[in-house]
């Protein structure tokens, strides 16, 4: 594409490989910066979950040894 643009006009293409020169390499280090965030939060977001899934874990044995006793009466009626 370079040399077809350089039969055209070649003033034109250095023109053109100037301005894009710089948005790459800006582009680059945005990606960089947004793959970096972009792991973080994921991280972050797995640990939210895990800490999410332990505390109805939790709430669950709770409300289970706090009606302990009723568990034991309806046992002992079934038997």
């Amino acid at each position: 594409m370079i040399v077809i643009m350089f039969t055209y006009s070649w003033e034109l293409t250095i023109y053109a490989l100037l301005l894009i020169s710089p948005t790459l390499f800006g582009n680059r280090i945005f990606m960089n910066h947004m793959n970096k965030y972009s792991e973080n939060y994921q991280k972050e977001k797995g640990n939210t979950g895990s800490m999410a899934q332990e505390s109805i874990g939790n709430i669950r044995t709770v409300k289970a040894f706090a009606d302990e006793q009723g568990s034991l009466a309806r046992y002992q009626i079934g038997n």
